[in-house]
């Protein structure tokens, strides 16, 4: 499978950026096992964990441990861990934003968004629908706000003719108000091919006029 033309037929919204960059330096990581030189973090690092609590979700700041890691088709790979028993969704720094507290965040489905389907919530004042549209040769999921009919397309897969068929849909593994200001970002899974993972970061406060969210960061996965 021709993994390069595929990478080449997905879009997501503010362009493709490559693991672990960012506009203006915003950086995502996780806790995971990572393949040699795909991390270069070091134990005692600290980074924000986008935490679950009681109340519902928080930011906290958090020290990372980085160990070796062989397993499997992995060698002199790294884990990285953090100082506490629960896990993150995941671990960001470099904005001037980020800072410790509780978060105002809403439930997601947890389940691929198989076209058709949608997913109405609200936020503040207003009401969101994502919608996921097309078969697994077109494929298309949408954010849209209701009070206009403002719509944007987080990601798209469009075969156009070719024979490459998406293996399962997005999720959307958060939504809250990461940057503070009263809008929803979302952090979605985008991977739908049997490539390594891919995981997007959205934010309200980096949009154009013409958008609703833009990608601030991005985390690639490789393969062995």
């Amino acid at each position: 499978m021709d993994y390069a033309r595929i990478a080449g037929l997905l879009t997501f919204v503010g362009g493709t950026l490559t693991a672990q960059q960012s506009h203006n330096d915003v950086q995502i990581l996780f806790v995971s096992d990572f393949f040699h030189g795909q991390v270069a973090d070091t134990t005692g690092e600290q980074w924000f964990g986008l935490f679950p609590a009681d109340s519902g979700w928080e930011l906290d700041l958090t020290t990372i441990r980085v160990e070796p890691a062989n397993a499997g088709c992995m060698e002199n790979g790294s884990r990285v861990t953090v100082d506490r028993p629960a896990h993150p969704v995941l671990l960001l720094r470099g904005a001037p934003w980020l800072q410790s507290g509780p978060l105002q965040a809403v439930p997601v489905p947890r389940q691929d968004f198989n076209p058709p389907a949608s997913h109405e919530f609200r936020f503040g004042a207003h009401a969101f629908v994502l919608v996921a549209t097309g078969d697994a040769a077109n494929y298309e999921l949408r954010l849209v706000r209701s009070a206009d009919n403002k719509a944007q397309t987080l990601v798209a897969f469009h075969a156009h003719g070719n024979p490459w068929r998406i293996a399962w849909s997005p999720k959307v593994l958060w939504i809250g108000d990461l940057d503070h200001d009263g809008q929803p970002d979302l952090f979605v899974d985008v991977h739908m091919f049997e490539t390594p993972g891919d995981w997007v970061l959205f934010l309200s406060s980096r949009a154009d006029q013409d958008e609703l969210v833009h990608q601030a960061a991005e985390f690639r996965g490789v393969d062995c």
